[in-house]
């Protein structure tokens, strides 16, 4: 773990360091930049929102999407006690 933190190579480096760099062209990150806490909590806010949007959306169409014979799906508050507590 400490090798890992400190960047040394490891075994699946070759691998993945190019998929990691070219994520970070892709979406625009500086890997040398500090994050302070103001963008971390920025980062952290819209990643929850997004994961609530989607999870909210999944549980509202269960009832109609493959894989489920039985049409069974959320009541419309049972969300709340799923959802929420995530936040």
């Amino acid at each position: 773990m400490a090798g890992v933190y400190q960047g040394e190579p490891t075994l699946l480096t070759p691998i993945l360091k190019p998929v990691e760099n070219m994520t970070y062209r892709s979406l625009g990150v500086r890997p040398d930049d500090e994050m302070g806490w103001k963008t971390y909590a920025g980062a952290m806010l819209i990643f929850s929102f997004i994961g609530f949007v989607v999870v909210f959306t999944l549980q509202r169409l269960q009832s109609i999407l493959p894989l489920n014979p039985q049409g069974l799906g959320m009541w419309r508050l049972t969300w709340l006690s799923t959802q929420l507590p995530a936040l």
